[in-house]
């Protein structure tokens, strides 16, 4: 089940931000959820949306959120706790991450061209390039 999310529409801690960080609403997926808090007007409410569904996808799961194959080309994605996320084969192509929390994150083949990651953390993350884009197997 996926709900239609309006490019225009606001991530606010006390007018729905709750509503979608909350785990037991799948209302969304968590790129869903990224997506929706990266065009959010007032930024602080909506990094601290995605830090609760980050601990709380933790707390449950023991990993972060799962952002594999997600298309973030282009969003500012600065500030967010991203902490044990996953973004395997993710298009980050121009996307910012600048300060972003990739503590632990797994990042297997993304799309990072033109993306910036100033100031950013990447303890303990995990990063792998696919070596054999362009072999071809026989």
């Amino acid at each position: 089940m996926s709900q239609t999310i309006a490019a225009d529409s606001e991530c606010a801690a006390n007018e729905g931000a709750e509503h979608w960080s909350d785990p037991k609403n799948n209302l969304s997926s968590d790129g869903e959820f990224v997506r929706y808090c990266s065009r959010a007007a007032d930024r602080l409410r909506a990094v601290a949306a995605v830090g609760r569904r980050t601990e709380e996808a933790i707390r449950r799961t023991g990993i972060g959120l799962q952002l594999s194959s997600e298309n973030f080309n282009g969003h500012d994605l600065s500030d967010f706790p991203l902490r044990r996320c996953t973004l395997n084969r993710a298009q980050l192509y121009g996307a910012k991450l600048d300060r972003a929390d990739l503590s632990g994150a797994n990042l297997i083949c993304p799309g990072l061209e033109r993306a910036s990651f100033r100031g950013g953390q990447a303890r303990f993350c995990v990063y792998a390039r696919d070596c054999s884009a362009g072999l071809q197997l026989r």
